[in-house]
């Protein structure tokens, strides 16, 4: 597939990836042209994720834990995992559970499901994954749990903006996307999907990563001028202001002091870590590359998100979703971290 890939030749500076990965509403901002790359996007999407391997989420934990962050993934997990349980204990009946890029925090969910004493009787899962290899571990989990493929819950190797393919529409009661709409440039795509996957009334739980960085190339150029060294930086860097010339301007203005911060993690943290991480394994030769990840998606900050989805018809405050924050104590959007928004859970309903 033909990529608009900038790539750096030096194992500490983890790949940037395609910008038609980037939030396609700052495409312009890159030299993107708007609007026209929606299949490509998705196309590129499925290329990263579908040969993925556990290292790459390993890493992400491995370099969120020397960043000092602690354990981010698991607190996104956390989340997801006590919202369904919340739901499913005030529910009489059976439900349907959709997830999208399931794994880990599908585990996690059934977890919390039993402590709080749910019937998992009660609960019929469809669970999506691009990735063969997750989709394995996740199978395997589930069977130990003593959850049986095609009794309790179906699971299928696709892509996310696909699961009409698996699902009826109006049929689903909670749908869960953990850490995984930030891979869209497009986001509008999966979110109408769960929508007309939804039953009138369902739920979506959404818990992701939040920031800026991708949104100006002008955040790429300042981070790898201030936290990488390699051979041939010099040249890198003037090569990479001829392809975005706009990297030399100023990035938008934060003003917000949590998304600043958040900025700051994601480019100055957690990536530099997650380099350090990569050289190490290339150099040992365990490193192959699926496990690779790239830094261009489509994180965005949360009112983008919230847009996105009033746009396409959910509501984020009803009596439900009320009933729901006060029993898990939350905001809605809720700031999983108080010192910045790199981490976000959100509640959105099909309201009809």
């Amino acid at each position: 597939m033909h990529s608009l890939e900038f790539l750096i030749s030096a194992p500490n500076v983890p790949r940037l990836g395609d910008p038609r990965r980037a939030p396609a509403y700052c495409y312009g901002e890159w030299g993107v042209k708007k609007g026209i790359y929606r299949r490509k996007s998705d196309a590129l999407y499925r290329a990263e994720w579908e040969g993925g391997s556990q290292r790459q989420m390993d890493m992400v934990v491995e370099a969120s834990k020397l960043a000092g962050l602690g354990d981010y993934p698991q607190m996104l997990r956390d989340y997801f995992a006590q919202a369904v349980s919340t739901i499913e204990r005030q529910r009489k009946t059976r439900s349907n559970l959709l997830e999208i890029g399931a794994g880990i925090s599908t585990v996690n969910a059934y977890e919390q499901l039993i402590r709080d004493g749910v019937d998992l009787e009660k609960v019929f899962g469809v669970y999506i994954e691009p990735s063969k290899k997750r989709l394995d571990n996740l199978v395997a989990k589930l069977s130990l749990m003593g959850l049986k493929r095609g009794k309790n819950y179906i699971a299928r190797k696709d892509v996310d903006v696909n699961l009409l393919r698996y699902v009826e529409e109006n049929s689903i009661d909670i749908a869960g996307a953990v850490a995984t709409l930030h891979h869209h440039s497009y986001i509008d795509t999966p979110l109408k999907s769960l929508y007309r996957a939804l039953a009138p009334g369902g739920l979506l739980i959404i818990a992701d990563w939040h920031n800026h960085a991708w949104t100006h190339p002008s955040y790429i150029y300042n981070a790898l001028l201030k936290n990488y060294q390699w051979e041939t930086k010099e040249a890198d860097m003037n090569r990479f202001v001829h392809v975005y010339p706009s990297a030399l301007e100023k990035p938008p203005l934060v003003t917000n002091p949590f998304e600043q911060e958040a900025n700051r993690i994601i480019l100055d943290v957690f990536w530099p870590q997650f380099g350090k991480l990569r050289a190490g394994l290339i150099e040992s030769g365990e490193f192959n590359a699926w496990d690779d990840l790239l830094q261009i998606e489509g994180p965005r900050p949360v009112e983008m998100q919230n847009m996105e989805l009033k746009r396409t018809g959910y509501v984020l405050e009803s009596d439900e979703i009320a009933m729901i924050k006060e029993a898990l104590g939350v905001r809605n959007p809720h700031q999983l971290n108080n010192q910045n928004t790199l981490l976000m859970g959100t509640l959105a309903q099909r309201y009809e």
